[in-house]
């Protein structure tokens, strides 16, 4: 649901609104564009939006008085404050290019997100924002830009999968043929669990973008069934023992065993991100446990490493595209939150200190409710 602007800022907001209509090259400049470019008051209120704003955010009218994240129903706008407030909105590509072409004068340009709503949905808008600002009279406007980059994005990340994650498993492959074909046999049997250990790790890669790609579109299907608690996170563990062998990895000691009723396939991908995740951010020697409980009807499997998230972090952590390992990655973290909420039905949280380390949660129900109606 889209903000009411404050009562108090309607007759100047509208205004101004009506000053930038009245001047014609303006107006039809902007209105000509074809990216969604937006007139914002030093309030950051919108005073002028062309159509291609409007159809970007959903919206039919002119959203006289509102803030972008307002206009784009972003779920941080609804934090006290409003949109550009929450400890999220610093990070936020679009406030940031606001408050710089504002307060310098100069254009500025850089990525953002903005997470909205659809229904029970969240949708990511990946986006270059970019801000300019300036002067009609005695007042200052900054023009805002936004420029669709989900497609430029999904294709870096394709082709990092592809030509990054997937050709170094494949050089193992081919180193360890070679080692195969001139060792002994006692050696043998060890190379040959090692291939297969890494052969399943190339499948598990695809299978999880597929899997992605799926969720994304909307296209995937959910099928319950009955899981052990423990089983299930034996044979994670067991997974992760034989590709990643070294690794200080093992259950939780207050993990309790129980039953649920899930999708097997999305939980384990789901849980295989945590651990992938907390062992990479683990530091050196650093243990990473796995562990799970009951609560009533709910359910909860965690994941903890000794590391901590730099507070500067934490607030981009579920985005589409965020890594701290490098640009076009950042896929494990969101597609934890997006299979856990959309399919699985649950929450995903974390809580990262110094003290106590990184701790990943998913909060699922112990029997998977009926698929939502569309």
């Amino acid at each position: 649901m889209e903000k009411r602007p404050p009562l108090a800022d309607l007759p100047e907001t509208r205004a101004q609104a009506q000053r930038l209509a009245a001047e014609p090259v303006l107006a039809q400049a902007v209105e000509a564009l074809s990216e969604a470019v937006a007139v914002l008051n030093s309030r950051r209120q919108v005073v002028f939006a062309n159509d291609a704003f409007r159809r970007m955010a959903g919206t039919a009218r002119l959203p006289i008085g509102l803030k972008p994240g307002e206009v784009f129903g972003c779920l941080h706008a609804q934090s006290p404050g409003g949109c550009g407030e929450s400890a999220e909105c610093a990070s936020c590509g679009a406030s940031q290019v606001f408050l710089e072409a504002r307060d310098t004068g100069r254009a500025s340009r850089r990525d953002c997100v903005i997470t909205g709503r659809n229904g029970t949905r969240a949708v990511p808008f990946d986006l270059e924002a970019a801000g300019t600002p300036f002067r009609l009279g005695p007042e200052s406007f900054v023009l805002l830009t936004l420029r669709d980059v989900s497609q430029q994005k999904h294709k870096a990340a394709l082709e990092r999968i592809f030509f990054h994650d997937i050709l170094n498993t494949a050089s193992s492959l081919k180193l360890y043929l070679s080692l195969l074909a001139s060792s002994q046999p006692a050696e043998s049997i060890r190379l040959l669990a090692d291939l297969g250990a890494i052969a399943d790790s190339l499948v598990e890669e695809i299978q999880s973008q597929k899997q992605l790609v799926n969720a994304e579109n909307r296209t995937l299907q959910v099928s319950p069934s009955l899981i052990s608690s423990r089983e299930l996170a034996e044979e994670l563990l067991a997974a992760f023992a034989r590709v990643r062998p070294g690794n200080q990895l093992g259950l939780a000691p207050e993990a309790e065993s129980f039953a649920l009723v899930s999708d097997a396939a999305i939980l384990r991908r789901v849980l295989g991100n945590m651990l992938r995740n907390a062992l990479e951010a683990a530091p050196p020697g650093g243990a990473v446990s796995l562990g799970f409980s009951q609560d009533g009807s709910s359910c909860r499997f965690w994941v903890h490493n000794p590391g901590a998230m730099a507070k500067e972090v934490r607030p981009r952590v579920f985005r589409r595209y965020f890594s701290t390992k490098g640009r076009d990655r950042g896929l494990g973290t969101y597609s934890m939150k997006l299979l856990t909420e959309e399919y699985l039905r649950g929450e995903v949280s974390f809580t990262s200190e110094e003290q106590a380390g990184t701790r990943f949660t998913v909060t699922l129900p112990l029997r998977l409710p009926e698929p939502r109606t569309a």
